[in-house]
């Protein structure tokens, strides 16, 4: 049997990856609506893959969930940008220690890139 190549990543998480890039090059500041109409026509897709990549990106704590009105860019409290900063030193302290291992290095990995980039979307307000 021929084995096919697999796709590296699923559209949707190709779309947030975009979606997240722009955000954090503040191409939307917080508070922002986003129009999922408008980017998937933008990107050529349909609405599905720009709704998960948003929902995606909203259990990362970059976007807001309207009921009934879409999504927002987030717009962080001071508890929420404390909490992402202590969160970021831990994770590095652990990825640094001699404790980490292969296995838990890529879930802490992600767990500090989104602890990162809620930083970095933090800061956009500034």
């Amino acid at each position: 049997m021929q084995r096919l190549p697999l796709q590296p990543c699923s559209l949707s998480t190709a779309i947030a990856d975009k979606l997240r890039t722009r955000i954090l090059h503040r191409e939307w500041l917080p508070g922002a609506d986003l129009n999922e109409g408008e980017i998937a026509m933008g990107y050529g897709v349909s609405r599905t893959p720009v709704r998960e990549a948003m929902k995606l990106l909203a259990q990362e704590g970059l976007l807001q969930a309207l009921p009934r009105r879409g999504m927002r860019i987030a717009t962080l409290s001071k508890a929420q940008i404390a909490e992402a900063q202590a969160l970021t030193e831990l994770l590095l302290d652990f990825l640094n220690s001699p404790a980490a291992q292969p296995d838990t290095d890529s879930l802490a990995s992600s767990m500090l890139r989104i602890a990162q980039s809620r930083l970095q979307l933090a800061q956009a307000k500034a």
